[in-house]
């Protein structure tokens, strides 16, 4: 039988001037779960995953998850659904750093996940450095 896998999401907050960070945490067949940095003005273009809900859920800052439809506002210990199928950014317009952790179902590719500053265009698919759980 599977053991429970402990990890110190500290290890995965990292932050970089240039772009946003998004580092994997943990990764199954089923759920995978990411450590989102932004700086202030930073961005994750809008995306769509046709085949996985995505929970967002902040942990310091104040977060804008906007879809084509609706926007909304998550500060710390707040959370959003993000259904399959539904296009959506996310963006730090605050003064203040942003970390938010994402959980999705059936896993995306972490290549598919790239973050930018605002109003520039995505990056290089390798920009972003990503992670593993630890051993």
């Amino acid at each position: 039988m599977p053991q429970p896998v402990a990890v110190d999401l500290r290890d995965y907050v990292v932050f970089d001037t240039e772009r946003a960070v998004r580092s994997r945490v943990i990764a199954t067949d089923l759920v995978a779960i990411d450590m989102l940095c932004l700086e202030p003005g930073q961005q994750l273009a809008a995306r769509t995953h046709d085949e996985s809900d995505t929970v967002y859920v902040v942990i310091g800052g104040r977060a804008w998850v906007a879809t084509y439809d609706s926007e909304v506002t998550l500060d710390p210990l707040q959370a959003v659904l993000v259904p399959a199928g539904t296009a959506h950014g996310v963006r730090n317009e605050s003064p203040d750093p942003l970390l938010l952790q994402s959980i999705s179902s059936l896993p995306i590719a972490t290549q598919s996940l790239r973050g930018t500053t605002s109003n520039e265009p995505e990056t290089d698919p390798d920009a972003n450095s990503s992670r593993t759980s630890p051993a």
